[in-house]
């Protein structure tokens, strides 16, 4: 995806999450702030939007993004194990775009 107008691939906004389960089955999530613009409130798995440069281009990968998304969010460093398990469209206000698409990978912490 580097090197490639994200405004120009998607109608939405990319952005990947992941599956943390422990050894009892467990799943990693975490909490929107109350003061966040979108869910306010609600629980989701940890990941995040796909970092852009100044011209709009991809800045990183999904899995790149993943991982620093993660790990800005819980701390946890994190492992790809799969590919995407599935991807979810969903709509938010966010500018020009009326949506993200998100991909969902399993991770291992």
């Amino acid at each position: 995806m580097q090197n490639q107008q994200s405004q120009n691939l998607f109608p939405h906004i990319p952005s990947g999450r992941c599956l943390i389960a422990n050894e009892h089955g467990e799943i990693l999530m975490v909490r929107r702030s109350e003061s966040s613009g979108n869910n306010p409130g609600q629980w989701e798995l940890p990941g995040g939007k796909i970092e852009t440069d100044e011209e709009g281009f991809y800045a990183e990968e999904v899995a790149e993004a993943i991982q620093r998304e993660v790990r800005e969010e819980t701390a946890v460093e994190v492992a790809i194990m799969s590919d995407p398990l599935f991807v979810e469209c969903h709509d938010i206000d966010d500018g020009p775009r009326a949506g993200e698409q998100s991909l969902t990978f399993v991770s291992r912490a």
